[in-house]
């Protein structure tokens, strides 16, 4: 699938037509033509030298691309594909806890939505799954997968789930996003349908370091 990127060196943009496909199970650009900046391209179509395209595809970029790059970033998304790893072709119920994840932020709405939703974002170029793949039953049919059939009660320091958690919580304090004052404030205790207790606020801040006493005089 083709779709128009831009890049940024130094204080100029340059615009590429690439194309993307996924290679071993994994989205990889396979071509990359260069277009040159916006006057380039500007001038091209002023003087009728462009080819005239027949259609073209509109896609949501911003906010589910930098939601699936901080899925990335933060550890989250290789901790989800570690513990539900993708089949050899298709998505995997990593990519539906994902998809959900990321379709609640940008455009909340049932399931019955998310496959119309997912064509026309940035995602189905970066995955290369077709929108069929995304239905609701299909959605049923990977939490199915994603849900324990057994509860089993796991220690927090040896819960891979916690341990991204607190390393993202660490992320988002390095980039003073957040301060740990307020986590404490605000981190409620969660117990997940499968019974198995999780990491209270006392527990939380165990973990975390302690700021220095303020002298009230």
């Amino acid at each position: 699938m083709a779709s128009l990127v831009k890049k940024k060196k130094g204080h100029r943009l340059y615009y590429y037509l690439v194309e993307s496909a996924r290679v071993d199970g994994k989205p990889r650009i396979v071509q990359q033509a260069y277009l040159g900046t916006a006057e380039k391209l500007a001038q091209l179509l002023q003087q009728n030298t462009a080819p005239v395209p027949l259609s073209a595809t509109l896609r949501d970029f911003g906010l589910p691309g930098a939601l699936w790059l901080a899925a990335k970033q933060s550890g989250v998304w290789p901790l989800l594909e570690s513990l539900w790893p993708s089949p050899r072709s298709g998505p995997g119920p990593a990519h539906y806890l994902l998809l959900a994840a990321i379709h609640r932020i940008g455009d909340p709405g049932p399931k019955t939505e998310v496959s119309n939703w997912y064509e026309q974002t940035i995602l189905a170029s970066e995955w290369g799954f077709p929108a069929e793949r995304f239905t609701s039953q299909a959605f049923w049919d990977a939490f199915e997968q994603i849900l324990p059939e057994q509860s089993e009660t796991v220690a927090p320091a040896e819960d891979p789930l916690d341990r991204a958690q607190l390393r993202l919580l660490g992320l988002w304090k390095e980039k003073q996003l957040v301060v740990y004052r307020l986590l404490a404030a605000d981190y409620p205790p969660r117990v997940i349908p499968t019974g198995r207790l999780k990491l209270h606020k006392k527990e939380l801040l165990g973990n975390l370091p302690t700021e220095p006493a303020v002298n009230s005089r």
